[in-house]
């Protein structure tokens, strides 16, 4: 995720105190930025901390690209430091979070149409990007992977998460808004404003409740992931999936800075959201296993074979019949922690 404040203040001295401001600038241009014309004047501790800052604030975040160039550059003095912030609390192969197979202690495998679907849905190079994401899928098909997926994956990209779950709540569909605000941290003054609606009002007449939010939400600083859960659930009524979906149409046609994505929504999309992004949710099955096991033990110091690997994913499977949704969730906590250990080239002793 973006540097602390006080990471990039110890980064910024330790270049103050390890190299030099023409180093800096070569340095900065090979990234693409200009310091002279970004920081023209300062002192050289200045100049170093507003070159980060540029780093640090963009979207997305390049911080993570920043520490590994300087540690490939070799600087003196820098490698300590540099190592020291890049242990970072993912893995991935290619080094782009939105590729990451282990955030922490959590294990990520495959969905890969998901993956390249968040590539779109987090870019914010242009103005006309997609605000909604739709993860279709009965259950159980590893909906819930999708929300630990963006809820770990948006620091990383300088946004912040929210997750409204609706199943066996009830919710109206003004209560739905206000449980948002509630989630975006809106104030009194901003409750104070909710329009009184009736307790279960159309689609149609949900505009002043989308007005209220979008509203609220553009005068905040930050971009907002907002992620709606358990659409299909039989708990959840239509009228509580049209609100959902009135919001995610708001938000598609605004694009302001709040994204939406919708999980298990299996209904029809109207026109406007064709340019949407979609995903079909599923669960992986042990071949899968077996490419994201090699994976993950590639770079330790006991790499696996392909054979190893598909042996250690069929007796995990083995282990969980069948797999409904206690089952995904007891298998995918075996899987994360083989993955710890086959990243730090242990492998697990199987009697054949």
């Amino acid at each position: 995720m973006p540097l602390t404040l006080s990471e990039s203040k110890r980064l910024a001295e330790t270049i103050n105190q390890q190299w030099d401001l023409q180093g800096l600038v070569q340095f900065a241009d090979i990234l693409g930025i200009n310091l002279n014309n970004e920081a023209p004047s300062g002192s050289f501790l200045e100049r170093a901390g507003r070159f980060i800052e540029i780093m640090n604030n963009w979207k997305p975040p390049r911080d993570r690209e920043l520490l590994r160039l300087l540690l490939e550059d070799g600087v003196p003095g820098l490698r300590e430091v540099v190592t020291d912030l890049q242990k970072v609390p993912y893995f991935s192969p290619t080094h782009d979070p939105h590729d990451a197979i282990l955030f922490g202690k959590s294990a990520f495998v495959d969905r890969n149409p998901l993956r390249q679907a968040i590539h779109e849905f987090t870019d914010e190079s242009s103005g006309n990007t997609s605000r909604v994401l739709i993860v279709s899928g009965d259950k159980p098909s590893g909906k819930s992977y999708t929300w630990e997926y963006l809820n770990l994956l948006a620091p990383l990209m300088g946004n912040e998460a929210r997750h409204l779950i609706l199943k066996n709540t009830g919710y109206s569909p003004r209560a739905i808004f206000e449980q948002i605000g509630l989630l975006l941290g809106f104030d009194n003054e901003a409750f104070a404003t909710l329009p009184a609606m009736a307790d279960d009002p159309q689609l149609a007449v949900t505009g002043p409740l989308t007005n209220w939010l979008l509203g609220r939400v553009s005068k905040m600083e930050s971009n907002y992931w907002v992620v709606i859960d358990d659409l299909n659930d039989v708990s959840v009524t239509p009228a509580m999936r049209d609100a959902a979906y009135a919001l995610a149409l708001s938000a598609e046609v605004n694009k302001t800075n709040l994204w939406v994505a919708l999980l298990g929504y299996n209904g029809i999309v109207d026109l406007e959201l064709d340019g949407c992004i979609h995903d079909q949710a599923g669960f992986p099955d042990a071949s899968l296993v077996a490419l994201h096991f090699e994976t993950m033990a590639k770079e330790s110091q006991n790499p696996l074979t392909s054979d190893k690997a598909k042996v250690i994913a069929d007796f995990l499977f083995a282990q969980i019949p069948p797999i409904d949704k206690a089952g995904m969730v007891k298998l995918a906590r075996l899987i994360s922690a083989t993955s710890i250990n086959l990243r730090q080239g242990i492998q697990p002793e199987i009697q054949p």
